[in-house]
């Protein structure tokens, strides 16, 4: 923060009195790479997520580009129409609204110096500001557009470019080529680039470049070559005792090495036979590693929470807009008394009683303009960009770079004693051999942990540590922690999958059903699929219509009420969860009084005060539950 401020000034000085272009415009490039650093520093790692490929890739994509239209459209303004492109689409995940706001403000100030340097500065001074640019876009992950840029930096003279910046663009280009799958293309421009950086004796970039023909000579199958890279990278980094950058590399070992062995075809050996082993090893070889954690501000987490919560019960309106159900439900007892004389023996004066119960009267009705519900789908959707556009910026508004520099310093060290938790305002420390209870808590849209609601705990006789997946290389530490543990630790496995469960097969199967009944009732409101009683019951599909919202309802509730409270229950952590539940489900009570309970869903409606109760319960329970040593941990 300290340096962003004196950059600033510098450069506002340096208008106020009429300097040198030059000179503002290579103040902005500093300050521009003060912001790219504070934002590595507050990302926390440069690890890439896989993205997937083909068809799934691409609808993967999709759902980054259509959950992060508000941040594309504030990106645009700094990055331009590229942010449109889906190439682009894959670096929006996980990307948090502060961090981009740092790459942004990285990427104006390189822009805004570029054409006073091509007009005024060196030849060399030139291409200051496209160099630092194309780096940024390969920090941020659009390792495309970085391959793009750097590709035409090498396309300059070696006046202009020289013979060690040439070095450190080819470093860029080639680590660029492997990120988009062309390891070939990479393996020249490191062999060209590694001796220069030595007789410049620039070490870190030089490590950083074997780290990269590593990995490229795993991937184009000279595994003996690169493995041996790979094994002086991480010795060097270890040896200044560079413990991120060592871990990083290390990890990327084994995960570059299980991708080689899952690619090749089924019984046929690698080569080495003992490929695995060999990498194994040579990561294992790392005495001490250091995970850092990324920074996600707590404002954004919980929209991105309520979010979730409320996406399903757009699709509950949705198909209420297309089909609407009016019944009357009623338990009447129909009830005959007659007198009689009083000597007739014979008669009897109370006749059997007779009750009716269900359905008296439903109509299944269409809307009479079936296109009136596009102008409301599509001011949801409106509303949902407006107001997470304001979020977003409201955020960056009020959140003070000091702030960031607080919260992003925290990392996790694992050693042979055993792990280590927090950041320069405090730590915590577990050794292994008092470890009593592991708790895997991961929620997982499919296979992959959502950071913000996935986390591990581990807890001894007299303390409990949390670490969350934000942290970098979260599965790796994870099978690293499961692995350290004593064997007579308990492991509690609290691990669900979303798009995997059973509930998630009846939820589709629900929303699937109730789509035919819509789609049976604008075909033929009077169908005899929807009359007919079902066999062996009383019941019609028209009569059950209204209960078959209550899976749309239930099971989001289960997923984003029940389940993050239960991992709260064993966790301890995040206990303004429990709180924020109480809160929405007494707001979402008194809309229902001021409304004087009037319907809201369907008729009869019973998913507003199914909400409110399933919220209060389970967060009384598990307020009420959660006490370390008799001492509630909860903070309000």
């Amino acid at each position: 923060e300290k340096a962003v401020d004196a950059f600033s000034e510098a450069a506002q000085k340096g208008a106020d009195v009429e300097t040198a272009e030059t000179e503002r415009a290579l103040t902005m490039i500093d300050l521009g790479e003060t912001y790219l650093r504070f934002a590595q520093s507050a990302r926390g790692y440069t690890q890439q997520e896989p993205i997937a490929s083909g068809l799934w890739g691409q609808v993967q994509s999709a759902f980054f580009f259509i959950t992060s239209v508000p941040l594309i459209i504030y990106l645009s303004f700094y990055l331009g129409w590229r942010v449109w492109h889906p190439r682009f689409w894959p670096t929006l995940h996980n990307l948090d609204w502060i961090i981009a706001r740092l790459f942004a403000k990285g990427a104006h100030y390189f822009q805004t110096a570029d054409p006073v340097l091509e007009r005024t500065g060196s030849l060399a001074e030139g291409i200051v500001a496209d160099e630092r640019l194309a780096q940024l876009y390969l920090t941020m992950g659009d390792a495309a557009q970085a391959a793009n840029q750097f590709a035409q930096l090498l396309q300059n003279d070696e006046a202009t470019l020289g013979d060690y910046r040439r070095a450190v663009v080819q470093v860029g280009l080639a680590e660029a080529y492997i990120r988009i799958a062309l390891p070939n293309d990479a393996l020249h421009l490191l062999r060209d680039a590694i001796p220069m950086l030595e007789v410049y004796a620039d070490a870190a970039t030089e490590t950083r470049a074997r780290a990269l023909l590593g990995e490229a000579l795993l991937l184009t199958g000279s595994s003996t070559e690169g493995l041996t890279e790979f094994a002086t990278a991480i010795a060097t980094y270890a040896a200044q005792e560079q413990w991120l950058e060592a871990t990083d590399v290390a990890e990327r070992l084994e995960a570059v090495t299980a991708s080689r062995l899952d690619a090749l075809p089924k019984g046929t050996p690698p080569t080495p036979p003992d490929l695995g082993e060999q990498a194994h090893a040579i990561s294992n070889g790392l005495p001490r590693r250091l995970y850092a954690v990324r920074y996600h501000h707590p404002i954004l987490s919980m929209f991105r929470r309520l979010v979730a919560l409320i996406l399903p019960l757009a699709v509950v309106f949705t198909l209420l807009i297309a089909v609407g159900l009016d019944s009357d439900v009623s338990l009447a007892p129909n009830i005959e008394f007659r007198a009689t004389p009083i000597l007739d023996p014979q008669s009897t004066a109370l006749r059997q009683l007779t009750f009716s119960q269900g359905v008296t009267s439903a109509t299944l009705a269409i809307d009479p303009n079936p296109r009136a519900a596009v102008p409301l789908l599509l001011s949801i959707m409106t509303g949902y960009l407006g107001f997470s556009l304001l979020v977003g910026v409201f955020v960056i508004a009020y959140t003070p770079l000091r702030t960031i520099q607080r919260r992003d310093s925290s990392l996790v060290q694992l050693d042979a004693e055993g792990i280590t938790e927090g950041n320069d305002q405090g730590t915590q420390h577990m050794v292994w051999t008092a470890v009593t209870r592991l708790i895997k808590a991961d929620t997982c849209v499919w296979r992959l942990p959502i950071p913000a609601s996935s986390s591990f705990g581990l807890e001894s006789q007299s303390a409990r540590m949390v670490v969350g997946a934000s942290t970098s290389w979260y599965p790796a530490l994870r099978r690293r922690v499961e692995a350290a543990i004593p064997a007579a630790a308990q492991v509690l496995d609290l691990d669900y999958s979303i798009g995997r469960s059973r509930l998630a097969v009846l939820y589709l199967l629900n929303l699937l059903l109730l789509l035919a009944v819509a789609f049976t009732a604008w075909l033929s409101p009077r169908s005899p699929l929807l009359w007919q009683r079902a066999p062996f019951t009383v019941y019609r599909l028209a009569d059950i219509y209204p209960y078959l919202f209550l899976g749309l309802v239930a099971i989001p509730l289960w997923w984003g009420v029940v389940r993050p409270l239960q991992i709260v229950g064993y966790l301890g952590r995040h206990g303004r969860i429990a709180w924020g539940m109480i809160a929405g489900a007494l707001l979402l009570a008194l809309l229902q009084i001021v409304l004087l309970f009037r319907p809201l869903l369907t008729v009869p409606d019973i998913y507003p005060p199914l909400i409110c109760t399933v919220a209060l319960v389970s967060a009384a329970l598990t307020i009420w539950n959660i006490q370390v040593g008799g001492r509630r941990i909860f903070s309000a």
